[in-house]
């Protein structure tokens, strides 16, 4: 503590993140793979993400690798595996061969991760990097407490691949910022330190801002905290999955920055008139049942409270039910009752479920599910692509609508 005061703060603020994150996760009261769908047959999921067919030739080499690497550490006398660093565990096959996938396939020259420990992660990340025969890796790591553990930081790495290798001591908060200013633009991000949500927040906010369209980013043990899911909510990537661990539990996750980054629920650019009554006011009462602002119990116990996410967050929330209010209230005025009702990127549903008296069972057409808990069971979902000519929407050509209603670009 007296040496490293601002790295001794850390480490007590990560135990309590930790006590918080163990609550927000019981709250919910699912299991953490209901709430991402973690999928067992990841591997087609990402290379169709990547537009790359599946099996791919990558993966043949992987398990070479993989056995070399295992050999190798098990000859000289090193445990790896679970628990096998103070009490951590070093990235499984399945991790390794995503990861092993996302090199070969992005090419990436410019790679940063974020805990070391064995450095299992780190050699599969350099002999990717090594076979591409271009690209560096730097690795940002907070050493163990213990000092016995320090000569066995990135003990998995071999001389003939550190060329390509440089390693940052230090937490993410002090040393991620600044390295990403130096290196200017990323493509590959891979997170494995302290998986806390607000250092899992952390990390993956200032990554994805100086990464690139196409770039992607690996995070392990998403299952820990609801970091990922917060952070899924706010980027909308262009696509995302999570997958299991093969080596005991836990769960990871990969997502893929887009071209162009949708607006997401909690956008800044929403404003709700001040000065102005409200429509509804102006044109008549309030619906009853939208009198008092329903929650969103799911979206509230994923954000961490009494954090800057927490208060941003809230205060969006207020702007975007308020605006949808305006909507519902112009809607139930200035449309009859049989009315039918066209919204493009439907998100959480909430017009469909508070304001329309519906003549049928609306259907929230989007690539994925955003509905609001209070909405799922009034609505239905078909999962497609609103952007192909043909939107499969049944006489969608000769159907007059009331209103159409955009919350996309």
């Amino acid at each position: 503590m007296l040496r490293h005061p601002w790295q001794g703060v850390e480490r007590i603020r990560g135990r309590i993140d930790r006590r918080r994150d163990k609550r927000q996760l019981g709250a919910l009261r699912i299991p953490t793979s209901d709430l991402y769908g973690a999928m067992a047959d990841w591997e087609p999921r990402l290379h169709g993400a990547l537009d790359l067919p599946w099996p791919c030739e990558a993966v043949a080499a992987f398990g070479q690798v993989w056995d070399r690497l295992v050999a190798e550490l098990t000859d000289s006398g090193v445990h790896i595996g679970r628990a096998s660093y103070g009490g951590w565990n070093d990235g499984d096959r399945a991790l390794a061969e995503a990861i092993w996938c996302i090199v070969a396939h992005l090419r990436p020259t410019t790679v940063v991760e974020t805990g070391v420990a064995h450095g299992v992660t780190s050699r599969v990340i350099l002999q990717g990097l090594e076979r591409n025969g271009s690209g560096h890796l730097w690795s940002i790591d907070l050493p163990a407490v213990d000092p016995a553990l320090h000569r066995e930081i990135g003990i998995a790495v071999s001389e003939d691949l550190r060329h390509r290798w440089t390693y940052v001591q230090g937490t993410s908060r002090q040393r991620l910022p600044h390295l990403l200013t130096q290196l200017g633009e990323l493509r590959l991000f891979i997170h494995d330190s302290l998986h806390t949500g607000r250092n899992v927040r952390f990390e993956l906010e200032s990554a994805w801002a100086a990464m690139s369209p196409g770039g992607m980013a690996v995070v392990d043990d998403i299952d820990h905290s609801l970091g990922f899911r917060n952070f899924l909510d706010q980027a909308r990537p262009k696509a995302w999955f999570a997958a299991r661990h093969v080596t005991g539990g836990g769960l990871w996750g990969v997502t893929i920055k887009a071209a162009k980054v949708e607006p997401s629920s909690h956008s800044p650019a929403l404003r709700v008139p001040r000065k102005r009554q409200p429509v509804g006011r102006r044109l008549g009462r309030w619906p009853a049942n939208l009198r008092t602002a329903k929650t969103d119990l799911r979206s509230t116990a994923l954000t961490p409270p009494g954090t800057t996410y927490a208060v941003r967050d809230r205060r969006h929330q207020r702007i975007e039910r308020a605006v949808v209010r305006e909507i519902a209230c112009l809607l139930k005025t200035l449309a009859g009752r049989e009315s039918r009702l066209l919204q493009i990127q439907a998100q959480q549903g909430l017009l469909f479920h508070d304001q329309l008296a519906r003549p049928e069972r609306p259907v929230s057409y989007d690539q994925e599910d955003r509905r609001a808990p209070e909405a799922s069971p009034d609505t239905d979902f078909a999962q497609v692509d609103i952007e192909r000519p043909n939107f499969p929407r049944p006489r969608i050509d000769s159907t007059s609508w009331s209103g159409i209603v955009t919350s996309s670009l």
